[in-house]
């Protein structure tokens, strides 16, 4: 319960306390006056019973008779007019209300100037009119604090909902991220290994001596299946970043050498590597996966380099290679929010890997909340993808 809703109950109480008050000062007047019969008795009581069916016409019509009544038999209590006027303002139609609280002032101050004229005097209308005027005035303030009260019901009802819908939002939202998250990590893990095994299985499976392909398939599908264990489970952190680049540059080298291809796959660290944030590091790896997948499958350069440089306020990872390079982006590199190299597919994805645009792109959105940016520049020939990182002094 609100403030407002504690003040428009204690006047409704006042209001309650203030009819029996007079009600009772009207009797112990007319005991002291030795004017209380039976009748004034059975209407007093008429009266206490008809206040609480004040709310329907007929009972405002019945208990300004009685009151009435009251008065022909006692005139003190003409100052119940005072809980009358509230009640005529509370529950008669709004076009009639003032009027009737002029009639109810004027019963109240000239029907006593007629049945007790020699107690009469001014004092007793021009009283009446002050309460009269102070009551109507409470009431509208009465009226105005509880429209705020409602007011504020209805907002903190809105804030209420509005509060639902936003846990329900952000509740979609977290389940959007994290299936988003998913799709690149299953594309980053599984989806480029079991692309590697399918291609190293062709080749294979033409070869004369297929041994070979056989260990690196093997080797492959081991890998996969450790990142898939590593992702799915989340038992144990990643491996260091020099020896996650290390394995993924020997597995392009093996996976080169099984397909008889000539490409040369180099890695180059340079820097102190622990310096290196671990949310920072997987971006970088993941990075080094994504360039290496796509300059292996598209490039067609004779020699790919991963170059990694740590220096105190920041980290690059460039992928480096002399292929054909990509059409459409010119020296000046691609930042976070640009378009990637046609040759490398959707919006600079290539064809993702098959993995329906979670190449490059999925790369992209990583790099940019991790708050790195990403670069893909066409060397002419070859292109580089560049990862920036400012580091924490």
């Amino acid at each position: 319960m609100t403030g407002l809703d504690n003040i428009l109950r204690a006047l409704t109480w006042g209001l309650h306390a203030m009819f029996a008050s007079l009600l009772v000062f009207g009797v112990a007047s007319a005991v002291a006056d030795s004017t209380l019969t039976p009748l004034v008795t059975f209407l007093a009581v008429a009266l206490a019973a008809l206040y609480f069916v004040r709310n329907r016409l007929w009972g405002l019509g019945a208990l300004t008779f009685v009151w009435a009544g009251l008065m022909f038999h006692g005139q003190d209590f003409m100052w119940l007019e005072f809980p009358l006027v509230f009640l005529y303002l509370r529950y008669l139609p709004r076009w009639v209300r003032l009027p009737a609280v002029g009639g109810l002032w004027a019963v109240a101050a000239f029907f006593p100037a007629w049945r007790y004229p020699e107690n009469w005097t001014v004092a007793h209308a021009v009283g009446p009119a002050i309460g009269t005027l102070f009551g109507v005035a409470v009431f509208f303030s009465y009226v105005a604090l509880r429209q705020e009260a409602e007011r504020y019901r209805d907002l903190a009802a809105e804030l209420r909902s509005t509060q639902d819908e936003l846990a329900q939002t952000e509740n979609l939202a977290g389940r959007l991220a994290e299936r988003e998250r998913l799709s690149r990590e299953i594309h980053d893990t599984v989806a480029q290994g079991l692309s590697s095994i399918v291609l190293m299985s062709r080749a294979a499976a033409g070869a004369t001596n297929p041994s070979g392909h056989i260990a690196t398939i093997h080797e492959v599908a081991e890998d996969s299946l450790g990142q898939a264990r590593r992702f799915v489970a989340e038992l144990s952190s990643p491996p260091a970043l020099p020896e996650a680049l290390g394995a993924l540059v020997q597995s392009h080298r093996d996976r080169a050498r099984a397909l008889g291809e000539s490409t040369a796959f180099d890695l180059q660290i340079e820097g102190d590597t622990s310096a290196v944030p671990e949310k920072v590091a997987t971006v970088l790896e993941r990075a080094a996966r994504e360039g290496l997948s796509n300059a292996a499958k598209h490039a067609h350069a004779s020699r790919v380099v991963v170059t990694l440089s740590v220096f105190p306020d920041r980290a690059t990872l460039d992928v480096a290679d002399d292929g054909v390079g990509c059409s459409g982006v010119g020296p000046s590199g691609v930042g976070p929010s640009g378009a990637g190299p046609s040759g490398l597919g959707p919006s600079g994805a290539g064809p993702a890997n098959g993995s329906g645009g979670y190449g490059l792109p999925g790369l992209r959105r990583r790099v940019d909340e991790a708050g790195g940016r990403l670069d893909v520049i066409d060397r002419n020939p070859g292109t580089v993808l560049s990862v920036n990182f400012l580091l924490e002094a």
